[in-house]
């Protein structure tokens, strides 16, 4: 699994965050391992899902089966830093030769896709775009808010799923581009 937070963090949105990451990695403990990395653009994203792949998945550690994607979010994309178009991963970025490469290339199939984003999952919105183009599983917030709590479980293959609990709002839930679920 992967975490890519933001460089950027001008309401201090992500400094709260570290008491659910414990949780998070206590509860992938013994099942995965996590690779946090900091991103102050979208180039920074693709450097570290790039780091990953030529680290872990060409060592035997396999693709990315899930990510953590804290930004701060609108309908439209994640900002990553300050000041530039550069610090923003929007939904047209997500299109063409990029977004397909990336699915393919440093997920698993079916992966899960978690935005710590505010209003990322408005339905049109980036969430649900990023669904589809790398035909992942998708919870993200549809309104601004914080995570409460992640949960995790496992199946009889091992295979994580999990349970997010935001601070007010919904979570809406994509799968390849379709929406699954509200979740409170």
């Amino acid at each position: 699994g992967i975490v890519i937070y933001p460089k950027a963090d001008h309401n201090g949105a992500f400094t709260s965050s570290h008491e659910t990451l414990e949780s998070f990695y206590e509860q992938l403990r013994g099942h995965y391992r996590l690779r946090i990395f900091e991103a102050g653009s979208r180039v920074g994203v693709a450097k570290a899902l790039i780091k990953t792949k030529q680290r872990y998945a060409q060592k035997g550690g396999g693709k990315i089966s899930f990510a953590l994607i804290g930004g701060h979010g609108s309908p439209g994309g994640i900002q990553f830093g300050n000041g530039s178009d550069r610090a923003d991963l929007q939904i047209s970025d997500l299109a063409g030769h990029g977004g397909n490469r990336a699915g393919g290339e440093f997920f698993e199939s079916d992966p899960t896709i978690i935005l710590e984003s505010c209003s990322t999952g408005e339905i049109g919105g980036i969430g649900q775009k990023m669904s589809e183009i790398l035909s992942a599983h998708v919870i993200a917030p549809d309104v601004p808010t914080a995570f409460k709590n992640i949960q995790v479980e496992y199946d009889e293959n091992d295979k994580p799923s999990f349970e997010i609990t935001f601070s007010f709002g919904k979570g809406m839930v994509y799968k390849e581009g379709e929406h699954q679920e509200q979740i409170d």
